[in-house]
């Protein structure tokens, strides 16, 4: 039998959404009895065992993401990342740390101001 992997998972605070979650599995208090039995453990972190794929590269989480950076050549970064280390910049777009910091300084930059000002968002008509 093949080794089995660990992952540690920071525990999040409580959300609606995540209570809806719950309620769809069939949980049946209400959100506020949900919100502060999670509030108790928020933060805190646990040990996962089995193959959940790639470890964040950050940390020993399970990997959500890849980061989507453009590296040439038709490439991206595709460094493994958690919820809690990708940035998320657009729909199903997300950047590593230093990424996110480069395509910061590019958006803070005047090259960066001139191409994303003569950007038009999809759907709009254009008129001659």
């Amino acid at each position: 039998m093949g080794e089995s992997q660990t992952y540690i998972v920071k525990l999040k605070p409580p959300s609606v959404e995540e209570w809806r979650t719950w309620v769809q599995m069939g949980y049946l208090g209400s959100y506020e009895r949900y919100a502060a039995q999670a509030a108790i453990t928020a933060g805190e972190r646990m040990f996962l065992h089995g193959d959940l794929g790639p470890h964040c590269t950050e940390c020993l989480a399970p990997s959500e993401n890849l980061c989507d950076y453009p590296v040439g050549e038709g490439k991206t970064c595709d460094r493994a990342l958690c919820d809690e280390h990708s940035k998320g910049i657009a729909a199903d777009t997300h950047y590593c740390r230093d990424h996110w910091l480069m395509w910061m300084d590019y958006l803070a930059s005047q090259r960066g101001y001139e191409v994303l000002n003569n950007v038009t968002p999809l759907g709009t008509v254009v008129k001659p």
